[in-house]
């Protein structure tokens, strides 16, 4: 390398603490927020009613005892009228946390591109990154996309029951509670093992990133 100017010397050192300074919030998103996340969505996985394997089979025999042909359904209505508190528990925390961290993981992909171009392996990471993080903010729109049409297809169907208070329209409504909150089970789950697979990815990648983004700028700069 040839010897620098002064004033290349201090771009050089100017450029070399604002890398050091990206690497370490990246370091620190990749092995302490991430990880944190990771945490907050296995604790809710042991504690939400709603994702416990028991739910759906203690809500049906609810729905049972709650709903018979015969029987005034006045109190039955106003039971039915609101989702079970498990659907707010879940959804509030998917729009806190898991859109948060596929804005750690997309940080985490920028990295990726402003890394020096270093040929297949390089790029090959890079693509690893942008399925990874794409799979991640998936499953986040397919959570949310689940919520939107549940909400919306059950209003309606409240709508229909208190207007015509049919014991046919409660019993199509405790239906579908079963079988939609049972989808939106199974999308968080998928969206939980998205975001292992997205940390693995990361973890795997990154280390072996930076060691060759480094050897790469030390022979290319001026």
């Amino acid at each position: 390398m040839k010897n620098l100017s002064p004033i290349e010397e201090q771009l050089a050192s100017q450029i070399t603490k604002r890398l050091s300074v990206f690497e370490a919030e990246i370091e620190r998103q990749i092995y302490v927020d991430i990880p944190q996340r990771a945490m907050q969505f296995d604790a809710l996985l042991k504690t939400c009613p709603l994702l416990q394997p028991a739910f759906s089979k203690q809500l049906e025999q609810k729905f049972k005892e709650l709903l018979q042909p015969s029987q005034d359904l006045t109190v039955p209505i106003q039971l039915l009228s609101t989702p079970d508190q498990a659907i707010f528990e879940v959804e509030e925390f998917i729009r806190t946390h898991a859109t948060d961290l596929a804005g750690l993981l997309e940080n985490v992909k920028r990295w990726f591109y402003v890394a020096v171009p270093g040929g297949q392996e390089l790029d090959k990471m890079q693509e690893e990154m942008d399925q990874v993080v794409g799979g991640m903010e998936e499953g986040i729109s397919k959570v949310l996309e689940n919520l939107l049409y549940y909400h919306a297809t059950r209003g309606k169907l409240v709508v229909k029951l208190q207007k015509r208070k049919l014991y046919d329209i409660a019993k199509t409504l405790v239906q579908f509670d079963l079988s939609q909150i049972q989808n939106f089970k199974n999308s968080f789950l998928d969206l939980y093992n998205s975001l292992i697979v997205a940390y693995d990815a990361t973890v795997k990648n990154y280390e072996n990133v930076k060691q060759k983004v480094e050897t790469k700028t030390e022979t290319t700069v001026f």
